[in-house]
């Protein structure tokens, strides 16, 4: 069996987890941009 066991790759996801959200909201935020243009740009309070 290769890669990880379980409980590691459930440490890993928390650990690395909180870090990696940001970036693919960040991904996802660029296309908006890239679509729609900074003045149809919608904040999230």
């Amino acid at each position: 069996m290769n890669g990880l066991a379980r409980k590691r790759w459930a440490m890993a996801g928390l650990v690395f987890g909180p870090m990696l959200w940001p970036m693919f909201c960040m991904k996802i935020r660029f296309k908006v941009i890239q679509r729609f243009g900074w003045t149809c740009l919608i904040l999230k309070a």
